[in-house]
């Protein structure tokens, strides 16, 4: 998981839903968005629907959890391209883009799960629910996008468009 295992969430064993939300919210204000994550993470483990807050709690988590790992992403981009490939700083970037590409990997991984393995499943008749985690969906197989590369970009970016696909299908029901 994205967040540390000595969260204070899971070892406080914190386990009322409303209590998680509380929490949650906690994390926002003092902008503790790992365990932002594992409290609403737990919420979503817990495999009942999301109200519209909790939804945008779990957008609000994983989007500031992503948001330093793709800033750091494109600056370590732009430092390689500065670089001659021939000077031993290149090669400290190179490695650094593996450590910050596998981070964004399992972030992304983690919302891809969560969505496919415990909310989506109680969307068959909520169709705004349902739109709204695909497009989250179609966003978090854009961002892997932006660090892997060959035949799994291909995949990632196929699975991103089919994601944005279904949301819009299942918007014109709204």
């Amino acid at each position: 998981s994205s967040s540390s295992s000595s969260s204070w969430v899971t070892d406080s064993s914190i386990k009322e839903r409303e209590s998680l939300i509380f929490v949650a919210k906690l994390c926002e204000q003092t902008e503790r968005f790992d365990d932002m994550c594992t409290a609403i993470r737990t919420v979503i483990e817990g495999n009942s629907p999301l109200t519209n807050e909790e939804r945008n709690i779990f957008l609000v988590a994983y989007k500031n959890l992503i948001a330093g790992r793709r800033s750091s992403w494109r600056v370590l981009l732009n430092l390689e391209h500065k670089t001659d490939s021939s000077d031993k700083k290149h090669e400290f970037i190179q490695q650094f883009k593996k450590k910050v590409c596998a981070e964004l990997e399992e972030i992304c991984q983690e919302v891809l799960s969560l969505i496919d393995n415990h909310l989506i499943a109680n969307t068959s008749t909520d169709d705004e629910s349902y739109v709204f985690y695909m497009k989250m969906k179609g966003d978090y197989f854009r961002y892997l996008a932006e660090c892997v590369s060959g035949d799994r970009r291909e995949e990632v970016i196929t699975s991103s468009g089919g994601a944005y696909g279904d949301a819009y299908e299942r918007s014109l029901n709204l």
